[in-house]
């Protein structure tokens, strides 16, 4: 009121200057000055702010017969809408005497009807008379209580003619969930100054009754906040304040699978939100792997204990990619030869592409039979004990028997079985040859020398390998890797895999159906698949980027590049007020869809925690 007061003031002085007096006070300004609109123009109908702001108040005139935690979940969707809600407490005292009467008046109706026998309310009078003595007992109990409730809102737009489609849209929707509402005619002025944060109720006789739960039913729990049970601590919320705890391990029926989709624009703090999360997870005992495209997690892994394994074509051997485990299958181990054999006939499918050729169907079936023979010959099979042979073991200076892992194949030794196929398969010899250990790209031709059994957190950074082709094959065997040494192989405990910049990925056809295939494969084995990208017209240009999406218990949306914030809307079904919250957000905030539950959040590192997440800068956060 002192807004539309100050505004008023300043026009009437204008028009009159008689016995106007300067003073050194009246010419400094003030917080009203600051937030008040060029003018106000009050209409029937609408109120004008300024040259190109129009609001229109409201009022709820009639709820559903039952409420519920988030019945108003529409009008907050809305975007660009404020609301106000007055609660008045009831006098138990005249409650209870308004409901005596009101039973009084029934039950006189009741015996009227049946002594002309005329019983069409029956039923409505009954029911009706059951709930009021039902709430009367309640509150004479001390058991329930009732408020005088107003709801008032106002939408907002920029022109008039987008101000009567918000107005449709609002009544469509809010009429959908069984709620009416009238808009204030007449009384705009009123109306507005009562829904401005004034606390001042101008329309107080417009009102609806409501018991206790369904007044508890009007905060907005269901799209405020976030927290789950041995959640992490992820930051505030953006509008409450109030702490953000996310588990993705949370399961049914709050999260259909633990996957992450974490989408930024470069600078919105993409990679700070990846390293809060994942660096907090291990603190609770998760385990995670990074394959770290732009060398952004070294630092943090290595300040924390964990593994930095830094891949280039002059370190060859550090993972073989024709490793394998155990398999798992309603309670029976298994090996499962034929899916390791499609991953790597992909992988090498990939190889050939990167030469810029393809593989003919007849050179599939050959790489196939190699790759099935490999494994015969070492006299592996789908018995998990085939894996492992007995030997003599040196420990601490004592010789003892015992089994041991088998070597496994390597891309050496699956050359040289296809050299004995014949002249058919010459060509491809010749395209795989820079792939083996003393070639230009034979980083992957050995055996493993990385051990994962202890380190809770390992960065395998791709960052310093060639960007059009040898970083994202690098990215698909050191996940294929991951999948057999570390996700298979550890089912007990929960895990963490952070693909970086994951668009490389849907580059070839291959690498995509794998990262797609460990998305639909992976949540059955305790694991959690963080996808972490800034091109998302590139990571949804194929339908392999589409799957992983639509495979994703929980999407994180940041600051969107202004050419793709009308993709990313269309995408994820974002509402008008949560794509305008991602046209503002700053750097650090985010958007996140954790099954049915949103949450605006505001990523928040502790002191100690920017120091290594920062890169020991006691700074603001950035990517």
């Amino acid at each position: 009121m002192a807004i539309f007061g100050r505004v008023l003031k300043k026009q009437q002085n204008t028009q009159k200057d008689d016995g106007f007096k300067h003073t050194l006070s009246g010419g400094i300004s003030d917080i009203r000055d600051l937030v008040c609109p060029d003018g106000i123009k009050v209409t029937e109908s609408y109120v004008q702010l300024g040259s190109d702001r129009y609001v229109r108040a409201f009022f709820v005139s009639q709820v559903p017969s039952t409420v519920f935690v988030g019945w108003l979940d529409e009008l907050y969707s809305i975007g660009d809408v404020d609301v106000s809600i007055y609660v008045y407490p009831g006098d138990d005292r005249e409650v209870i005497q308004e409901l005596t009467q009101k039973i009084n008046n029934l039950m006189a109706a009741q015996i009227l009807d049946e002594k002309r026998g005329d019983y069409t309310n029956a039923s409505l009078i009954k029911l009706t008379l059951e709930d009021a003595w039902q709430l009367r007992e309640e509150i004479q109990t001390n058991r329930n209580k009732m408020y005088y409730v107003s709801i008032f809102f106002m939408i907002a737009a920029d022109t008039l003619e987008e101000l009567e489609r918000k107005t449709k849209i609002t009544i469509e929707r809010l009429g959908g969930r069984a709620v009416h509402v009238r808009q204030a005619f007449l009384r705009q002025d009123d109306a507005v100054l009562t829904i401005s944060p004034i606390a001042q109720n101008k329309l107080m006789h417009i009102y609806r009754n409501f018991d206790l739960n369904a007044a508890t039913a009007l905060m907005p729990f269901d799209c405020a906040d976030m927290a789950h049970k041995n959640g992490i601590f992820l930051g505030v919320n953006y509008y409450t304040g109030t702490p953000v705890f996310y588990n993705p391990f949370a399961g049914k029926p709050i999260l259909s699978n633990p996957h992450m989709l974490l989408i930024a624009t470069t600078g919105a703090g993409k990679t700070t939100a990846v390293k809060l999360m994942t660096a907090r997870a291990a603190l609770l005992g998760t385990r995670v792997v990074f394959i770290d495209a732009e060398g952004e997690f070294g630092n943090m892994v290595e300040v924390l204990g964990g593994i930095n394994i830094k891949l280039s074509p002059d370190k060859p051997g550090y993972i073989n990619p024709f490793e394998i485990e155990t398999d798992e299958e309603k309670g029976k181990e298994f090996v499962n030869l034929k899916e390791k054999v499609a991953d790597l006939k992909g992988l090498i499918a990939t190889m050939v592409e990167g030469q810029h050729e393809t593989l003919t169907p007849e050179e599939r079936v050959i790489i196939e039979d190699c790759l099935f023979e490999e494994y015969a010959a070492r006299g592996i099979n789908s018995n998990p004990g085939s894996l492992y042979e007995m030997k003599n073991i040196l420990k601490d200076g004592i010789y003892t028997t015992g089994y041991v892992k088998k070597r496994m194949p390597t891309l050496s030794s699956f050359y040289e079985r296809l050299k004995t196929k014949g002249p058919k398969v010459e060509k491809l010899l010749l395209l795989l040859k820079p792939y083996l250990r003393d070639g230009s790209m034979g980083l992957f031709d050995g055996e493993s020398e990385v051990d994962l059994r202890d380190a809770r957190l390992i960065n395998f950074d791709v960052s310093g390998l060639e960007e059009r082709f040898l970083r994202p094959f690098a990215m698909h065997v050191v996940l294929s890797w991951v999948w057999e040494e570390f996700v298979k192989k550890d089912r007990e405990n929960r895990k963490i895999v952070v693909v970086d910049e994951a668009w490389l990925f849907m580059k070839y056809k291959d690498t995509a159906d794998f990262l797609e295939n460990m998305a639909r494969r992976a949540r059955k084995r305790n694991c959690s698949l963080c996808v972490s990208t800034q091109n998302f017209k590139e990571f949804t240009s194929s339908p392999q980027g589409i799957a992983v999406i639509s495979n994703m218990g929980t999407n994180i949306l940041m600051q969107q590049n202004s050419e793709e914030i009308d993709d990313v809307a269309e995408a994820f079904k974002l509402s008008a007020g949560q794509k305008a919250f991602l046209e503002k957000a700053g750097v650090g905030e985010a958007l996140i869809r954790a099954g049915k539950h949103v949450a605006a959040v505001i990523f928040t590192p502790t002191l100690y925690e920017k120091k290594f997440i920062l890169g020991w800068k006691d700074a603001e956060i950035e990517d």
